[in-house]
C-alpha cells in the first residue's frame, strides 16, 4: 500500500495534461500528407478537452466577445497550417510511410532544428511586441488576463496570433521546399508546438493552499510583463530577462 501511495503521489505531482495528450495522440500520427490536417484537428480538440477537465485548474471568466476571439484564432491556426501544407510546400516533399517506426531517427533532427528556429523567432518577435507602440496597439489584448488558462492561449489580437503561427511554421515551410520529410515528422512537430504553447498557459491551484496558484514561467511573464519572453528561456537567460519560479 505504501508503494502504491508513493506511486500515486509521484504521478499526481509530475504528470500533466501535456504528457497524457502525447500518450493518446502519438499512436495516431498520420502516415501521409492527406491525413496531417485531420490529425492536427483531432489532436488540438483532444488537447483543449483534456485541459478543460484537468483537476485543480484556475477558472478564467471569459466574455462572449472573448470566446469568439478565441474560437476565431483557433480556427485561424488550423486554416493557416492547412494553407501552408497545400499551397506553399511541394506535395512530393511530404512522403508517405507504412508505419511510424519506418521513419529514420535522423529525421528527428528536423524537429530539433525547427524548435530552435521557432524559439529564436518567438523570443525576438515577442520582445518587439513588448515595445511601447506594438504593446499598446496589439499585444496588450493577450495580457488582459494576469491569470491564464488553456483558452487564453488563443486570446489575442489576430495579428499577434498570426505572429505566433508564423514563428512556428516559417522554418518548416522553407525546409520542405528543399528536402523530403515524412508526414509523421511534420505532424509531430506541429503537434508538439501547439500542445507546448497551450500547456504553458495552463495554471493550476496550489496543492497546499487552494486559494493560491502554482506559478509557471509564462504566468510570471503575464504578471511581470518584462520577463520570460521565450518558451524555453535560454535566450532569456542570455538576455537577462529570465525570472525563476520561486
Amino acid at each position: 500500500m505504501f508503494k502504491l501511495s508513493k506511486m500515486y503521489s509521484y504521478i499526481s505531482n509530475n504528470i500533466t495534461a501535456k504528457h497524457i495528450i502525447f500518450l493518446i495522440t502519438f499512436q495516431l500520427l498520420p502516415l501521409d500528407k492527406a491525413s496531417i490536417m485531420p490529425f492536427q484537428t483531432y489532436a488540438l480538440i483532444t488537447c483543449l478537452l483534456l485541459h478543460h477537465i484537468w483537476p485543480n485548474q484556475v477558472k478564467v471568466i471569459l466574455t462572449t466577445r472573448g470566446k469568439l476571439l478565441i474560437f476565431s484564432n483557433t480556427l485561424l491556426s488550423l486554416i493557416y497550417v492547412s494553407a501552408c501544407l497545400h499551397f506553399f510546400v511541394p506535395s512530393e516533399n511530404i512522403y508517405q510511410v507504412d508505419r511510424v517506426l519506418q521513419v529514420s531517427l535522423l529525421e528527428l533532427l528536423y524537429i530539433i532544428f525547427w524548435a530552435v528556429a521557432d524559439e529564436i523567432l518567438f523570443y525576438t518577435g515577442h520582445k518587439l511586441l513588448h515595445t511601447k507602440y506594438l504593446y499598446s496597439k496589439i499585444h496588450y489584448i493577450h495580457h488582459k488576463y494576469k491569470l491564464t488558462n488553456y483558452l487564453t492561449t488563443f486570446y489575442s489580437h489576430p495579428l499577434d496570433h498570426m505572429f505566433i503561427i508564423l514563428a512556428a511554421t516559417v522554418t518548416p515551410v522553407i525546409t520542405l521546399n528543399f528536402y523530403k520529410i515524412s508526414a509523421p515528422i511534420i505532424a509531430l512537430y506541429f503537434h508538439l508546438a501547439v500542445v507546448t504553447f497551450v500547456a504553458s498557459h495552463q495554471v493550476l491551484k496550489s496543492k497546499i493552499n487552494q486559494d493560491e496558484v502554482q506559478d509557471t514561467s509564462h504566468l510570471l511573464h503575464h504578471k511581470l510583463i518584462k520577463v520570460n519572453y521565450g518558451n524555453f528561456h535560454l535566450l532569456d537567460k542570455l538576455g537577462g530577462s529570465h525570472k525563476k519560479i520561486a
